[in-house]
Formats: C-alpha cells, sequence, structure tokens
C-alpha cells in the first residue's frame, strides 16, 4: 500500500508542477499569492497549538510584503518552529512561482491577543522554493540544509519573549 501511495504523490506532484493552467496565474495579485497559501496550508497538519492561519499580501505599494498570522493556544518554541519552517516553505514556492516578495514573516497571536514576529529572509526563501517546488524530484538533504540555514537566520527574540510571559504566574 505504500508504494501505491508514494507513486500517487509522485505523480501528482509531477502533473502539478506542468499543468498550463497554472501559469496562467498572476502572481502579483494578492489574491493568488494568498490563494495559493491558504490552499496548501489547508492541506498541512499544523501542531496543535496552531488554532488558525490568514495570509495577507501587499503588492501595490513597495516594499511588497506577504506575512501569515497564526493564532496560537499557547507559545510553544517547538511547535512555532514548526509552523516557521512549514510556512517558509510555502512561501518559498510562492516565491518560486513568481510572486515579488520584499519582505516576508510570519506573525504568531495569542489568545490574549499579545504577539510576536519572525522575519524570514526571502532569498533564502526563494532558494528553498526553487528546490521544494520540486516535489518528489527535490533533493532533501539539500531542503534539509537549507532549512537548517533559514531557521537560524531568523530572530526568535520575540518569540523567546511571548513564550517567557506565558509561563509568568498571573497577578
Amino acid at each position: 500500500m505504500r508504494p501505491f501511495i508514494l507513486a500517487l504523490l509522485i505523480t501528482t506532484f509531477a502533473h502539478a508542477e506542468d499543468t498550463p493552467e497554472e501559469k496562467k496565474l498572476d502572481w502579483s495579485k494578492p489574491e493568488t499569492v494568498e490563494a495559493f497559501f491558504n490552499f496548501a496550508a489547508d492541506k498541512y497538519k499544523w501542531p496543535a497549538t496552531v488554532t488558525s492561519h490568514k495570509a495577507s499580501y501587499n503588492a501595490k505599494e513597495k516594499p511588497a510584503i506577504f506575512g501569515v498570522l497564526f493564532e496560537i493556544d499557547k507559545p510553544v518554541k517547538d511547535d512555532m518552529t514548526k509552523t516557521t519552517y512549514a510556512a517558509a516553505n510555502i512561501i518559498g514556492q510562492i516565491m518560486a512561482k513568481g510572486a515579488p516578495l520584499d519582505k516576508t514573516g510570519v506573525i504568531f497571536k495569542t489568545k490574549d491577543g499579545s504577539t510576536a514576529t519572525v522575519l524570514l529572509p526571502p532569498a533564502d526563501l526563494k532558494k528553498l522554493g526553487d528546490e521544494s517546488i520540486k516535489g518528489a524530484k527535490a533533493d532533501k538533504a539539500a531542503l534539509n540544509k537549507m532549512v537548517g540555514a533559514l531557521i537560524a537566520k531568523c530572530d526568535w527574540k520575540e518569540v523567546d519573549a511571548l513564550i517567557k510571559k506565558d509561563m509568568k504566574p498571573a497577578p
């Protein structure tokens, strides 16, 4: 059964890469970029602490900014790191498809309204997206190396502060 599922996934990725309808999409339009992110994100199994996601893209003004708001139950560093990596992978694919992104990142928002932002380096995202978009043909070792480098470059100060704040007992 496993080989069948793997073959089905490979076929799906191969077909999706050269679908003619996809080439007609205008990747400079917010509705295209946001719809792609939401479509891909809806298929992903996010960590249990993530309750929702919402993508937002503004390309009318420069710099072109793309961000994703993740509402979370509780700030958990491992979950936030996994969420950031998964979002970076999808954003990288968006860039590989041609969306002009100058600045991008993720925002985590807790139930009490506290937020933490993690900015993502666009050049690294583009490289990640170029490889990731290959689907089953992607070089897994290269992807892991790129993800490790990307996560290491991110500034996690706001995330760490949010976690620290959450650990303090209420007065």
